[in-house]
């Protein structure tokens, strides 16, 4: 068997182990995209969110508030599976409401 560029193995007889090494790959941190349905826009802060969700995977200030992002992304076979929220908070440190949400067991992913 021949060696590929970075000392791979062309013509690998266990393509399997390399597939399965990719498997378990994340980013972010898991959580429960349900729980931003407690959330109640007008009410709620960004404390109450970061209580519900863990900590932003990003966030970003602005004159009139500030927008907060979690996602998490994990290889499975057969695909990735992903669950995002993006919320967006006003001046006064409460939740205007959620801007964007993904979520792979609902949408099909």
């Amino acid at each position: 068997m021949g060696t590929a560029k970075g000392g791979l193995q062309r013509n690998c007889r266990h393509p399997c182990i390399l597939a399965l090494s990719a498997c378990g790959r994340s980013i972010g941190q898991p959580f429960d995209i349900a729980a931003a349905d407690t959330l109640k826009p007008g009410e709620s802060t960004y404390e109450d969110a970061v209580a519900q969700l863990g900590t932003a995977s990003h966030f970003k200030g602005y004159g009139s508030g500030r927008v907060a992002h979690w996602h998490y992304l994990k290889d499975q076979p057969g695909g990735v599976a992903y669950t995002s929220v993006t919320i967006m908070f006003g001046r006064d440190g409460r939740m205007r409401g959620v801007v964007e949400r993904l979520d792979s067991k609902s949408d099909g992913g």
